[in-house]
């Protein structure tokens, strides 16, 4: 133990520990101690009050460690006479400075806190945290190798050094002087693939979170499904206090079925919940309105109950959605928020090696968003070989020997500055994403290995004087703006990945293993461009100059051809390549396809005008096919040109529409697919014999418009989707048109039509020709003409208008409302049940047989025959007949001269002689009505009811089934 006065010692052969703390607050080590370690490992634990000033005199020998500490801050520590020393470690409650060793010392500064200064020393390592910055060597280098870390926020690290140079900063600049190697960090540093990811994350947890919030996601668009129903199951009760009568015509005022139809249509009950109702309301009216009104809303009021507290469940549930959506928001934001502080952390950090004679390589890590400046200041600047950058900023690097570059998850620049004429610069790329690189204004050969989990992508490669580039790697490369001699050589036959480059007219280019994809020049091409050995190899052509004459023999071993707008190509005229496949983007003409590669066309969306030529496609007997892949965007092609081309396939991934097929005059068939909504129209095309347009396998909405075609016929079929399809209308060749499951709106021609939808809501306008109509169980509004048609629909909501002609009208168990105007028509209902109303309409005198009848003598020519027709079901008169209400109903024939008569008279119809017999025992009646309410002979209307043999109620022109 030392004392404050003056000290001797001396130490043994062993590893002796020498103390000098304070007493008093006095330091124990002073100018005229002399101490002497000794063999053996020592050390001396000197606790110092800011300065060894004072101990100016003192002598050290034989101490191979001395650990100096100090509660105040060290302004002063010279320990560079103490003879022997290896290592000394130091410690202060504030700024270290002054700090000097021998080049045969290690200085440890291991918890600075408030910036650290020293100077000499071996191997130095400094660790500052609190404030201030570190500087080693300003005066005097480190002999040996430096490694310094400063958490400090703004704090500087400027080392200067014989051997490897180390510094880790958070947010201040790195310096570095002389030093064999140089090695910089930003310790805040967030890598770019992470940083991408977060922006990722975020948008989609941004874009959950709107789509919560603005009720368009799952759990929203329930909520509000829930909220609608309840508010439509309000609107049916207040419909139902309001009602007053039945109908078969479900828009009759304050009837029930408006009430329930509205509600069925805006989801809110079932159709099975609206024959509940009705038949509640309907089965209660004979006794009084208030009495129908109570009992649908008896069947109404548990569909309420249920409503509400499926709505009050989706709401809660929608709130702990939107909770979870926007505490998601929060969390991703929060990241990407601390990303972007830490971007303004690093972007600090800006690294300086300009200092130095031996420099050999030079590391930088993290500092994206600030600059490094990197030079070799040897007297030949020929030391400094190889510079690695990971996550860092843009660097420029200056040395005649600086030849390897190795650059990861990057997005800056990378400028190497050698102008030694002929040398070869080598990079080495993983996770770029973006950046100019420059070799070297000397650089002719440069030399770039691609690895990583995808393609490195450059801004540009700006070596102006290159004549050789070569590529290898598994990740390949896009160059982006390449600029290189004009006869370089560009080989990427050693690459495995996906290559993007464009070659000038001069510029040979090889492709690797992987896809490559090589973009044209504006001149004639005169060096060979190949694709090399990977099996979907494109070539894009953007300018007909580049293939003009010997140009397009000039690309090799190319499968996908894609042509630009403006381009007029014969692939024919690309002998050295075998396309397989071709890729149209804008206005294109093109010829010369064989059959693979006419089943193989892509198309990039937008507006484009196409014109595309099958070789041998007009030659007679040849069958020819042309298929467009649209999986990109919505395009539209405005008429198409596709001479001598029978068949036309369409794969419609996104919207397509074909304005007009004037250009197609060979088609017979056109085939489409996919989820896009497909429009196509004819325009004035004369139509082939048995053309058929199958839209069958489309999801999306397709509209097929052949309202201009002329000459034949046409089929076309619809998808899933709503689809609008409409025929051609030409007379003596009719259509067939088949809608599919969703929602359609189908219109044929003048000729005889077969028309057939699905299970949607459908609504249908036939021409005047003989037409038959098939529908299923959705709700159909179906207009004939006045032809003859066949008419069948399924167990829907279904008004038909058959228009006049002797029609056939089969529908359903559901709820129909049938007129079927001129003409003998024959009528089938489907078994309904009770509180279903179907009805027929007369809309005129002789719609159906008009005349005096003699029982089983008169043959009814033209009358209409009804089957099905049930209890609670009517028939509509038109205005005029003045039948009213309380008009008496007779049970015999109505003879001539009768006013404003009915009668319904029970007896047998048969039907191949067309006569009716009465009878009390008959299973069929005759419903009769004085069709204009005078005494005028022949105003006697007649329709056949087979299998009804109930009675009629009168009311205003509406005749009710009892």
């Amino acid at each position: 133990m030392l004392t404050t006065g003056i000290d001797t010692k001396t130490g043994t052969n062993g590893n002796d520990t020498f103390n000098a703390a304070l007493d008093a607050g006095v330091m124990t080590f002073s100018s005229l101690d002399a101490i002497d370690g000794g063999a053996g490992r020592d050390t001396l634990n000197l606790v110092a009050t800011g300065a060894l000033t004072g101990a100016a005199g003192a002598t050290v020998q034989g101490i191979e460690i001395v650990n100096l500490t100090s509660a105040a801050a060290i302004t002063a520590a010279d320990v560079s006479g103490f003879a022997g020393l290896e290592t000394l470690n130091v410690a202060s409650g504030g700024n270290i400075a002054g700090v000097v060793a021998a080049a045969t010392t290690d200085i440890n500064v291991l918890n600075g806190l408030a910036g650290v200064a020293v100077n000499g020393g071996k191997n130095v390592v400094i660790n500052n945290g609190t404030a201030g910055n570190i500087n080693v060597g300003a005066t005097t280098a480190a002999a040996g190798n430096v490694t310094a870390t400063n958490s400090f926020a703004t704090g500087t690290v400027t080392l200067a050094g014989a051997g490897a140079l180390t510094a880790t900063a958070n947010d201040g600049a790195i310096a570095f002087v002389n030093g064999t190697s140089v090695d910089a960090t930003a310790s805040q540093a967030v890598a770019l693939a992470t940083r991408t990811a977060n922006v990722a994350a975020q948008t989609a947890a941004t874009t959950a979170d709107a789509a919560a919030t603005g009720d368009t996601d799952a759990s929203g668009l329930a909520k509000v499904a829930a909220a609608a129903k309840v508010t439509a199951l309000g609107t049916l009760a207040t419909a139902i206090t309001n009602a007053t009568n039945v109908s078969a015509d479900q828009t009759t005022a304050l009837s029930i079925g408006l009430a329930t139809t509205t509600a069925l249509g805006a989801g809110a009950i079932t159709l099975a919940e609206k024959v509940a109702i009705d038949a509640a309301f309907a089965g209660a009216l004979s006794t009084s309105t208030a009495a129908a009104r109570t009992a649908a809303q008896a069947v109404l009021t548990p569909l309420q109950t249920a409503a509400t507290a499926a709505s009050t469940a989706a709401a809660a549930a929608d709130v702990i959605n939107d909770a979870t959506a926007a505490a998601a928001k929060a969390a991703a934001d929060a990241v990407v928020t601390a990303d972007t502080t830490k971007a303004g952390l690093v972007d600090g950090v800006n690294v300086t090696a300009t200092t130095n004679t031996a420099l050999a390589s030079a590391t930088v890590r993290g500092n994206y968003g600030a600059a490094n400046n990197i030079t070799d200041a040897s007297t030949l600047s020929n030391t400094l070989t190889t510079v690695t950058l990971e996550n860092a900023a843009n660097t420029t690097v200056t040395g005649q020997a600086v030849t390897n570059v190795s650059a990861t998850g990057m997005t800056g620049n990378v400028t190497v500055i050698n102008t030694t004429v002929g040398h070869t610069e080598n990079f080495s790329l993983s996770g770029i994403t973006a950046g100019t690189y420059t070799p070297g204004t000397g650089a002719t050969t440069v030399n770039i290995t691609s690895n990583g989990s995808a393609t490195n992508v450059l801004t540009a490669l700006s070596a102006a004087n290159a004549t050789a580039i070569n590529v290898t790697g598994t990740a390949g490369l896009n160059f982006g703006t390449l600029t290189a001699d004009a006869a370089a050589v560009i080989d990427a036959s050693g690459s495995s990945g996906t290559n993007t480059i464009t070659v000038a007219a001069g510029q040979k280019y090889t492709g690797g293993s992987g896809k490559d994809t090589v973009t044209t020049g504006a001149a004639l091409q005169t060096a060979v461009v190949d694709g090399g050995a990977g099996a979907a190899d494109t070539l894009i052509l953007t300018n007909n100059a580049s293939f003009a004459t010997t140009g397009a023999a000039k690309f090799l071993n190319f499968e996908v051809l894609r042509a630009n707008t403006g381009t007029t190509v014969d692939v024919t005229k690309f002998t050295g390549s075998t396309f397989t496949s071709v890729v149209l983007a804008g206005n294109v003409t093109i010829s010369g396809l064989n059959a693979t590669q006419a089943a193989a066309i892509s198309i990039l969306g937008g507006a484009q005008t196409l014109d595309i030529g099958v070789a041998g496609a007009t030659t007679v007997g040849q069958l020819d096919t042309v298929s467009i892949i649209n999986n990109t965007a919505a395009a539209t092609l405005a008429s198409p040109t596709l001479a001598g081309v029978e068949t036309l396939n369409i794969a419609a991934g996104k919207d397509i529409t074909i304005g007009a097929l004037t250009n197609a005059t060979a088609l017979t068939n056109v085939n489409v697919t996919g989820a896009g909504a497909v429009s196509i129209t004819s325009g004035a095309t004369a139509l082939n014999v048995n053309s058929v347009i199958d839209a069958s396998a489309v999801t999306g909405d397709v509209t097929l418009n052949f309202s201009g075609g002329t000459g034949n016929g046409i089929s076309l079929k619809g998808g899933s989707g709503n689809d609008i399809l409409t025929g051609t209308d030409v007379a003596g060749k009719g259509n067939i048109i088949s809608g599919g499951a969703g929602n359609n709106t189908l219109t044929g021609g003048q000729a005889d039509d077969v028309i057939t939808a699905g299970d949607g809501n459908n609504t249908i306008v036939t021409g005047n020709g003989a037409n038959t109509v098939t529908v299923g169980n959705g709700n159909n509004d179906i207009t004939g003409g006045t032809g003859a048609d066949t008419i069948t629909a399924g167990n829907g909501i279904n008004v038909i208008d058959a228009g006049d002609g002797d029609d056939v009208i089969t529908v359903g168990t559901g709820y129909n409302l049938v007129t079927g105007g001129a003409g003998g028509d024959i009528i089938t209902f489907g078994a309904h049940a009770a509180g279903v109303i179907d009805g027929i309409v007369y809309t005129a005198d002789t719609e159906t047989f008009q005349g005096t009848v003699v029982s089983g003598a008169t043959a009814l020519t033209g009358v209409d025959v009804v089957t099905g027709l049930q209890a609670g079901d009517t028939i509509a008169l038109y205005a005029g007949v003045g039948v009213t209400a309380g008009t008496a109903v007779g049970t015999a024939l109505i003879s001539a001269g009768a006013v404003d008569a009915v009668a319904i008279v029970k007896g047998n119809y048969d039907a191949a002689t067309g006569i009716f017999t009465a009878s009390v025992s008959g299973t069929d009646s005759l419903v009769q009505w004085d069709s204009n309410g005078d005494t005028a002979a022949g105003d006697i209307e007649s329709v056949v009811l087979v299998g009804f043999t109930g009675t009629l109620a009168a009311g205003a022109d509406v005749l009710t089934l009892v």
